[in-house]
């Protein structure tokens, strides 16, 4: 089991759309340019991850089945705390729990597809035959 505490901010993977070319339809992302960015550092930040743990297992991909648990903590959004001198305390009603936007699927589907891209960790994400993810805030 390998455990990352990754910092920097978990950016989703888009949807791709279909467009018909002549006879072909082609799969284009629908990231503008501001989300390429956020997702190639998240990317970027995973890997530097994976190499600061533990850098003799990134030699050694796994060939075979994998468990995935991810946890992903975002910042407190601006509701959640006081205002004025209760600037620090959280809420009541604040949520542990991210449910909005992103959708834990896509940082998933970011997440395994930056572990794959690195080619040393497994060789494919087909590869995780069980997947888990929490968001928090």
């Amino acid at each position: 089991m390998i455990r990352l505490d990754v910092c920097g901010s978990p950016a989703p993977k888009g949807s791709s759309r279909a467009v018909i070319r002549g006879n072909r339809a082609i799969l284009v992302p629908s990231a503008n340019d501001t989300g390429k960015e956020k997702l190639a550092n998240w990317k970027s930040d995973l890997l530097a991850e994976f190499h600061r743990v533990d850098p003799d297992r990134l030699n050694r991909p796994t060939a075979g089945p994998v468990v995935c648990a991810c946890v992903f903590r975002f910042p407190m959004r601006r509701g959640d705390c006081g205002t004025g001198k209760n600037a620090m305390v959280v809420k009541p009603s604040a949520s542990a729990f991210l449910v909005t936007k992103p959708d834990a699927d896509k940082l998933l589907r970011s997440t395994l597809d930056a572990i794959t891209a690195a080619g040393r960790v497994w060789l494919d994400d087909s590869q995780a035959i069980v997947l888990g993810a929490r968001v928090y805030v």
